[in-house]
């Protein structure tokens, strides 16, 4: 029987070196050379001392450690002594190290994140004193969450942004009405508002370090298509990560989340990878069944729709009622659905589904430039478009009643990621899910374990399809494996 020796090493690298506590009271010399700090001695053995979890539908992913209360040997001091808020957290994982070490390459990086919150307990049980320490934080989304944009009352709009980016006048090559790709739009965000803020982390961390690794980064892996719309950045107030969102349609077309590789982290804008024009090349990860844990999943008819619209209203004021008319005057199959099989009318009655779209096509004139030719021209070429997106939703969409959704619990596996396909099972009894979120448990000595929410499960088809029972092979009574 395989045996599995899982794991991890955990890294804090200090964002500075704290010279005073507070004003005029000078902070201990003694902890000011600590640079990093090897967290991996320091997990409990009791319960799940390391937790992450990445979702690509949440703004920033999560982590969690659960720490002894031990003093440094450098320092003397506790952890929680040494941690403070915006420290870097770098955690590596593998069930098998052994195959890493053979390949001369290091453990695979889960999360890259930030420290949000640190503390400290201390309790008397059975009479033995227990003390702990408790640290957890975001990953690199939280940075997209903390940088804001906001207009202070009574200020001209566009000329008082309380932010290091003055947004309005230098975006679009200082014009706020030039539009641009969503590729080049997410670069700028990255590269002008993001990197400048994580840079000057990086030189504070200088003289402990880590400035020379530059650690601290955000790389664009865009490959969406599509305009972003200028007046966003008109009344926009709020977090840049929510800007990216509404800018760049996540939600009914597209995806954004926060990536970490062993390279470093990447901010991942692509399409919905089972919609139209999924674009996920890489090969599914296959699931060894005698993984699994725990299995639950579910089909529902709350997601059947019949009829869908996706308006823009930002555009549709520049083109008035021309747009409702043309958008309202195509065939009926690009809004309508009522003899699809698996969203029939006579079934399930009407069921709309309506979302906004805030990008426009490739090759839209920016609002400025109109004149009467190219305004018609462009009503037609956004009519267009807002058919084509019609059709990705109903293509994403129509089969939702027949498709799983659901969570498993496997045995741990680093190579399970958010925003994956996964392949379950071998044969004629092989389905497939994508992954949405995947939750990483670990403690030391003692268990690995990975939890996998997934969208679009293919079980419940594969298996109807099937000419054979799979009931009595789904029991699987052959033994410990």
């Amino acid at each position: 029987m395989k045996t599995y020796r899982p794991a991890c090493r955990v890294t804090l690298y200090k964002a500075r070196s704290r010279t005073q506590i507070l004003d005029g009271q000078q902070a201990s010399k003694r902890l000011s050379g600590v640079s990093s700090i090897d967290l991996t001695p320091l997990l409990s053995d009791e319960g799940m001392a390391l937790n992450t979890s990445k979702s690509v539908n949440q703004p920033a992913g999560g982590w969690s450690l659960e720490l002894f209360d031990k003093p440094d040997a450098t320092t003397g001091e506790t952890a929680y002594a040494l941690i403070e808020p915006m420290d870097l957290i770098e955690i590596r994982l593998a069930r098998s190290p052994e195959q890493y070490v053979a390949a001369g390459s290091d453990m695979p990086v889960v999360m890259r994140g930030v420290v949000s919150r640190v503390s400290r307990s201390a309790v008397m049980a059975d009479g033995r004193p227990s003390r702990r320490v408790s640290v957890s934080g975001q990953d690199f989304g939280k940075f997209l969450q903390m940088i804001q944009i906001f207009y202070i009352t009574g200020s001209q709009l566009g000329q008082n942004i309380a932010s290091s980016w003055k947004w309005a006048l230098q975006y679009s090559d200082a014009s706020s009405t030039k539009i641009k790709p969503a590729a080049d739009f997410v670069s700028d965000v990255l590269s002008q508002v993001v990197d400048p803020y994580l840079m000057s982390i990086d030189q504070l961390a200088s003289p402990v370090g880590m400035g020379a690794t530059r650690l601290m980064s955000i790389a664009p892996d865009v490959s969406i298509a599509g305009l972003v719309d200028p007046l966003i950045l008109q009344s926009y107030q709020g977090s840049i990560g929510d800007l990216l969102r509404m800018a760049c349609d996540v939600g009914p077309f597209n995806e954004l989340f926060v990536e970490d590789g062993s390279s470093g982290v990447s901010l991942v804008v692509r399409p919905i990878p089972y919609g139209p024009k999924g674009n996920v090349t890489a090969p599914p990860y296959a699931v060894d069944p005698t993984a699994i844990k725990e299995l639950s999943v579910e089909r529902s008819d709350a997601g059947v729709a019949n009829l869908y619209w996706v308006d823009n209203d930002r555009w549709l004021s520049f083109f008035q009622n021309t747009m409702k008319m043309a958008a309202g005057s195509g065939p009926a199959n690009t809004y309508q659905q009522y003899d699809a099989y698996n969203s029939l009318l006579s079934m399930f009655g009407l069921r709309k589904m309506e979302v906004p779209t805030n990008m426009a096509p490739l090759g839209l004139l920016a609002p400025d430039s109109y004149n009467d030719s190219a305004f018609g021209s462009d009503a037609k070429t956004m009519s267009g478009w807002l058919t084509g997106r019609r059709l990705d939703l109903i293509a994403q969409n129509k089969d939702n009643v027949v498709y799983e959704c659901g969570r498993m619990r496997l045995r741990g596996d680093e190579k399970l990621r958010a925003g994956t396909f996964l392949t379950v099972g071998a044969g004629d009894q092989k389905w497939e899910c994508y992954a949405v979120q995947v939750d990483h448990e670990f403690a030391p000595f003692n268990s690995f374990f990975s939890t996998v929410h997934f969208v679009r499960g293919s079980g419940w088809i594969n298996r109807s399809a099937s000419s054979e029972s799979w009931y009595w092979r789904e029991l699987d009574v052959s033994g410990v494996k």
